[in-house]
């Protein structure tokens, strides 16, 4: 098998239309006009093997020949689209990619459901809660407060010649499991009062 048939999303550019990616559709949320309430097209985040995320959209005027195989977190093969840079103070960016892919009519969209390849499901972005009131000036970018991090150490250590990265471990909490146990102990003293 050819390792380098498919391009990854890090060398997409938007000198040509003829690319070839392989990506998990990560999220996909339907674009609504808030003053109308109209349809406009899907959103997508596409993720690849390398774990680098773009968005892309699909037109209102398109979404019928992509909406009944389009599922999020399924696999894909993605043929012919546009690539736009990002320009401008663009609201509401899900993702730090200074590119955009956009479907159009020679769009080709198949979903892999044999030798589907080993992909992760989700990637994201962690800044701390410090980095927040920077965010809140800058509207380009969705942030959202998920949990705290806890319990974090450095794994091991990846080198190369010219650069290293660490892996770090951690667990990620929303608060739900203390106020389950707080509760859980809460209602043991109360039965040991009875």
């Amino acid at each position: 098998m050819d390792l380098n048939k498919f391009d990854t999303l890090a060398s997409l550019t938007t000198e040509k239309v003829v690319w070839s990616i392989r990506v998990r559709a990560q999220t996909v949320w339907k674009g609504i006009n808030r003053t109308t309430n109209e349809f406009r097209g899907f959103n997508i985040i596409f993720m690849d093997e390398q774990n680098c995320r773009i968005h892309a959209f699909i037109t209102e005027k398109l979404c019928p020949a992509f909406s009944k195989e389009l599922k999020e977190g399924n696999i894909y093969i993605l043929s012919d689209f546009k690539v736009h840079d990002c320009k401008g103070d663009e609201a509401n960016r899900a993702v730090r990619n200074q590119k955009h892919i956009y479907f159009d009519n020679q769009t080709n969209f198949k979903r892999i459901t044999e030798d589907v390849p080993l992909m992760k499901e989700y990637a994201f972005d962690l800044f701390g809660l410090n980095d927040v009131p920077k965010f809140l000036n800058d509207n380009r970018f969705l942030i959202d407060v998920i949990g705290t991090v806890s319990k974090n150490e450095a794994i091991s250590v990846i080198s190369t010649e010219d650069t290293s990265k660490s892996r770090l471990k951690f667990k990620l909490e929303d608060g739900r499991i203390w106020s389950w146990l707080r509760s859980l102990t809460n209602l043991d003293n109360l039965l040991k009062k009875l």
